[in-house]
């Protein structure tokens, strides 16, 4: 017992021996000494740039967040001084703050000035690898990016826009002349139309399955059969049918592919009963007819082009 109350003695007098040993550690000459104090200045200067750092980007989302206050605050107050009624106001406040958080995650082009900077080849080149992966759900624009990127990128370049929808928004209304091609990019719409017995037929449509319009492309007599209106905040690729024919005709062998299709693309919606028409093009339904509207017979490939000549030339 008693030795190892001596042991407990002896391993805490060299516990205590230890720390007083650390504690007369100290800078013994000049080196050590400016060794030591540029360690504590470069220490004050790093923590005080964090915490510069930390407290300039509290005060710039703090300047933001009152700035995006006061904006809605003076749409509030417009709204009210006009007597905007309560259900309207709440569709553009809900509406604006959609296309805010939107801004924030997907920065406009327009905004991004190191773009301007791109050549215009460059700058087609990034417009298709945005634009395509949409339009690709259309068997002709998929097959045209392996005929001809060229063609590709000048529609990508010059024929294609985009066109927001706030909840609610119609699109266009029955008997409307059709004046674009639309193809999804997010959100949901819901097509109706009513056939000659008085029936309403309805359609959801989608991105990455459906296209919209797409006669107004191969003649300009085409009228809106339904009622187009946006379920959600929806955003669509728009396709400009004048820019489009004046693009295709440009390179040989994408003219020849359009004049293949339209050929046969004429032909079949004419043989279509009226009630059967739509504006909205399931692909899932009519893609693989679609698909093979680009083949023609031996017949078909001599008036082809002619024929293609003639309904086109309104765009020219």
């Amino acid at each position: 017992c008693v030795i190892a109350q001596w042991r407990l003695v002896a391993y805490w007098y060299s516990q205590l021996s230890s720390i007083k040993l650390c504690a007369l550690i100290q800078p013994q000459n000049l080196n050590e000494r400016l060794f030591a104090l540029g360690v504590v200045v470069f220490a004050l200067v790093g923590f005080s740039y964090v915490v510069g750092s930390i407290s300039g980007s509290l005060a710039q989302l703090r300047g933001m967040t009152e700035n995006r206050a006061r904006q809605f605050w003076e749409l509030r107050r417009h709204l009210r001084k006009n007597r905007v009624s309560i259900t309207l106001s709440a569709r553009i406040q809900k509406y604006v703050e959609h296309v805010l958080e939107s801004q924030e995650e997907n920065v406009p082009a327009e905004d991004i000035k190191l773009l301007t900077l791109l050549s215009e080849q460059l700058r087609s080149e990034l417009e298709c690898e945005i634009c395509m992966p949409h339009f690709s759900v259309h068997p002709l624009f998929a097959r045209l990016c392996v005929v001809s990127r060229v063609t590709i990128h000048g529609l990508a370049n010059n024929a294609i826009q985009k066109k927001q929808l706030a909840r609610t928004d119609s699109l266009f209304i029955p008997g409307e002349t059709a004046t674009h091609m639309y193809i999804v990019v997010y959100g949901r719409l819901i097509y109706s139309r009513i056939d000659s017995k008085g029936t309403e037929h309805k359609e959801l449509v989608d991105k990455g399955e459906d296209w919209i319009s797409e006669p107004v492309l191969w003649t300009s007599s085409w009228l809106h059969l339904g009622l187009l209106i946006s379920m959600t905040e929806s955003e669509l690729m728009v396709l400009d049918p004048t820019h489009f024919g004046r693009v295709v005709n440009l390179n040989p062998d994408a003219a020849a592919l359009a004049a293949t299709y339209v050929v046969n693309f004429i032909k079949w919606i004419n043989s279509v009963q009226r009630d059967s028409l739509s504006d909205i093009w399931q692909g899932e339904n009519v893609g693989p007819r679609v698909a093979g509207f680009m083949e023609l017979d031996e017949h078909q490939f001599k008036s082809a082009k002619s024929l293609a000549a003639k309904l086109m030339n309104w765009q020219k």
